[in-house]
């Protein structure tokens, strides 16, 4: 496991592979921090993304059980 020079870990982050010089990650396992911030807003709406699919699932069930 090499950690380049200048790399930033946030605290909690789960370094499991070697990281080049100048990264900023985040999570576990450690990914950019950028991508990491990107997937917690997405995390946070998996509840209601879920039942969304659910309903969508249901009504397309109906519609190919009518055709």
């Amino acid at each position: 496991l090499t950690i380049g020079k200048g790399t930033t870990a946030v605290g909690q982050s789960g370094v499991t592979n070697s990281l080049d010089a100048g990264a900023t990650v985040a999570g576990y396992p450690a990914i950019d921090s950028r991508e990491w911030r990107k997937a917690s807003v997405i995390f946070r709406r998996l509840p209601e993304l879920k039942r969304r699919i659910e309903e969508l699932e249901a009504r397309l069930a109906e519609l190919t059980r009518r055709g």
